[in-house]
């Protein structure tokens, strides 16, 4: 029953379950930029354990239940949930290794960012044909109101400068729509394990029910991982800046009323990392050791 009074709403609140998430990841070096790249973290180790990653074109839907979840507690499909008290925390500790001020630096801010991962597949990187997709029917979110889709890589990705990406796409109200935009590593400087990037849809459209086929405009070779890219479709749940170092003294509750979006009681919840990019981010690579680390903690409030 939906929150009509504050009475209600202090019933909510004090019934609401927690939910708690902490990764620390073992990354790969990169050689050129990191900064300001998302890094998500569904398949990597920590609490909730690591996620399968898609493998086939057609792809894998997840739900609360699926391994890499975080865990949700006494929630039920169909209803609608929001985030309170939530606290983000985030540590990056990249290195400069070009002149006078060469050794590792602090980063001050990071976001945190928040995703219901819906479906997510993996995409044949050295085909240049047309890649058809048979799409689920969609458990939550059915009118795909909302949903957005976004580049995950799985592995990391040796692209062509000027790779031509191609997605079709049934749009909130159901027309068929294609995307085309450029990927070229040589100016974006995105193709490591970890990133996630957001894929643009047409003017006018507000949600995702179907992505019916992908196609590369040239193949390429991935270093560790095949298929090293996947296409997500999830529902975008916000973000939250955290300062570095971030604890307990320089991290503070953020309240209900903060405008996260709702989601469906069945959600897979997954975050991922953002840190802001320094002065100089071409001299910015990251050290092979455990990093990024970020968690999340919260109270679930029905809504």
């Amino acid at each position: 029953m939906a929150l009509s009074s504050l009475a209600q709403l202090r019933a909510a609140y004090d019934q609401a379950a927690s939910v708690e998430a902490l990764k620390v990841t073992a990354f790969t070096p990169i050689v050129n930029r990191c900064a300001g790249m998302i890094w998500e973290t569904f398949s990597e180790a920590g609490m909730p354990a690591a996620g399968a990653k898609p493998t086939t074109l057609n792809g894998t839907q997840y739900s609360s239940s699926s391994a890499g979840a975080i865990p949700l507690r006494n929630t039920q499909s169909g209803s609608t949930y929001a985030l309170a008290d939530v606290q983000t925390s985030g540590y990056w500790f990249p290195i400069n290794t070009i002149g006078a001020g060469s050794g590792y630096s602090v980063e001050s801010n990071i976001y945190v960012h928040l995703w219901d991962r819906i479906w997510a597949n993996g995409i044949n990187q050295t085909l240049t044909t047309v890649q058809n997709i048979t799409f689920p029917a969609l458990t939550r979110y059915s009118s795909g109101e909302g949903l957005s889709m976004w580049l995950k890589y799985q592995g990391t990705y040796s692209t062509p400068a000027g790779l031509t990406i191609t997605a079709n796409y049934t749009n909130q109200a159901g027309a068929s729509r294609t995307v085309s935009w450029v990927h070229n590593r040589d100016l974006n400087f995105v193709y490591h394990e970890m990133a996630m990037v957001p894929i643009p849809m047409l003017a006018g459209d507000s949600g995702v029910r179907a992505v019916n086929s992908v196609q590369l405009s040239a193949a390429a070779f991935d270093a560790n991982f095949t298929p090293c890219l996947s296409i997500v479709v999830c529902k975008y749940l916000g973000a939250w800046r955290t300062s570095q170092p971030s604890n307990a003294q320089t991290t503070s509750p953020y309240s209900l009323f903060g405008g996260l979006p709702q989601f469906d009681g069945a959600a897979c919840l997954t975050m991922g990392l953002q840190v802001v990019p320094p002065a100089t981010p071409s001299q910015l690579i990251g050290p092979a050791t455990t990093m990024p680390t970020v968690s999340l903690q919260a109270k679930v409030l029905a809504l």
